[in-house]
């Protein structure tokens, strides 16, 4: 762990560890025992989500009875609820991983689902979106197959009406979800979008894979590199929290002989430098998990200029990176998707001013966690600037910032080609195929959509 982190930091960090040393425990219990903040403790456990890893690593030490009553109730409440949601979809998921092996189709399993079998024992360790899988191309008409004997609807919708199978053009399918709205995976042939350019050896990927057990159902799973490298192509900008460093740091600590030579080879063939240096960069700056130098050196070389402004001065404030995480571009991109469901102005125009505010006026404890600053330290001006910036970059990402204003044009255009609606009898629209799709009504769509992050 670095330096420069209060005794309340130092606590969480060890404290989302899958398997703890006793010399770790003795600084947890320690630490608990003196003078402890539990004001900030219990703020910075909700700020990163990571309240059922924490409740599970207390109860694995047998420490979670030197917390207040009301602490360990929150966090066991926590714990049951994701345990209760994660282990419901696991079952569904050996339903379907079973009628893969039947149907002779491999599946590699990744992320969360993964983790929480392999490394932390615990299903409920974290809440999940969805299951996450990869298989091979020429499995995907099977893979849909049994989908559909299982009930799975296609959300298309979610992610326009194209379901044709195109690699050059996509790298998954669209997610599918139970009628009963409990149950979302997402399917791939590839580890990261075409129009990223990152170059991929899957041949060698599947070859490197490696056999595990799901539930007591067989599975594959990615090598130890291959998922450092999928975990770092996939991260999000601003999900700089615990929750998501805690697989990357567990991963490295629970792999024995993890190769940084052979991940430097990887990320050499995949050209993905850029996507690699912020992750490890900022996992370094908490964990100090002991990232070869070298590596991260070669990476910054080929980084540009304002990810390494940023990513360096997030690690560099101790004081502030655990309260930097920030899911609010998940709101934005929700705004828009319930704007695009809908067909008639009359719907249409709220969702549209909400995402319109959303996008240009998000809260200044937005601004200040992403940027990593404190109030006054930065012109608010300013910080708004950057953050529109930072937007239209993840926006345009693999499509170049331009794609940025046609998204604004878009919206408009949407909008008022809805007027028509006003003086016809047109309804339901996208929300409406799916509402029947399921059989769910409008509230509980949305809800579902609220959740993800």
């Amino acid at each position: 762990m670095s330096h420069g982190f209060s005794s309340v930091d130092e606590v969480l960090i060890l404290l989302t560890y899958a398997n703890l040393s006793s010399k770790e425990v003795d600084i947890v219990k320690k630490g608990l025992l003196e003078n402890f903040r539990w004001d900030e403790f219990v703020r910075k456990i909700k700020h990163n989500d990571i309240g059922p890893l924490i409740h599970h690593t207390l109860m694995k030490n047998e420490l979670l009875d030197l917390l207040p009553p009301e602490i360990q109730h929150y966090l066991s409440e926590q714990r049951e609820k994701i345990l209760e949601i994660n282990s419901g979809r696991l079952k569904v998921a050996i339903d379907i991983f079973s009628k893969f092996e039947l149907s002779e189709v491999k599946v590699i399993v990744l992320k969360g689902v993964l983790f929480g079998e392999t490394i932390y024992k615990d299903p409920g360790y974290k809440k999940m979106n969805d299951l996450d899988i990869l298989v091979r191309s020429k499995d995907i008409e099977k893979v849909r197959k049994i989908y559909g004997e299982v009930g799975l609807v296609p959300l298309a919708l979610l992610e326009g009406d194209d379901q044709d199978f195109d690699e050059k053009k996509s790298y998954h399918l669209p997610a599918f979800i139970s009628r009963d709205l409990k149950f979302v995976v997402g399917t791939h042939w590839g580890l990261t979008s075409p129009k990223l350019g990152f170059n991929f050896d899957y041949e060698e990927i599947w070859k490197r894979a490696v056999s595990i057990t799901i539930s007591g159902q067989r599975a594959l799973a990615l090598s130890p590199e291959d998922n450092l490298h999928h975990l770092c192509v996939h991260f999000h900008y601003y999900k700089t929290g615990l929750k998501e460093f805690a697989d990357l740091a567990n991963l490295l600590r629970e792999t024995s002989k993890f190769s940084w030579q052979t991940f430097g080879d990887q990320i050499e063939k995949a050209q993905s430098y850029s996507a690699v240096f912020r992750p490890l960069s900022i996992l370094e700056s908490i964990y100090n998990i002991g990232i070869p130098k070298d590596l991260l050196r070669i990476c910054r070389d080929k980084t540009d200029s304002f990810t390494i402004r940023d990513t360096e001065r997030l690690g560099s404030r101790k004081d502030l990176i655990l309260l930097s995480r920030s899911t609010y571009s998940s709101q934005i991109e929700k705004a828009y998707l319930a704007f695009s469901f809908e067909s008639t102005f009359r719907k249409k125009l709220p969702w549209f001013f909400l995402f319109w505010k959303r996008l240009l006026m998000p809260p200044r404890q937005v601004l200040y966690s992403t940027n990593a600053c404190n109030p006054k330290e930065k012109s608010l001006f300013l910080l708004y600037l950057i953050n529109l910036w930072r937007t239209a970059r993840e926006v345009g990402k693999g499509y170049g910032i331009i794609v940025f204003g046609f998204l604004m044009l878009k919206s408009a255009w949407e909008l008022i080609s809805s007027l028509k609606s006003i003086f016809s009898n047109e309804s339901g629209g996208k929300m409406g195929e799916l509402r029947n799709a399921l059989g769910q009504d409008e509230e509980k769509i949305l809800k579902l959509m609220n959740s993800f992050e």
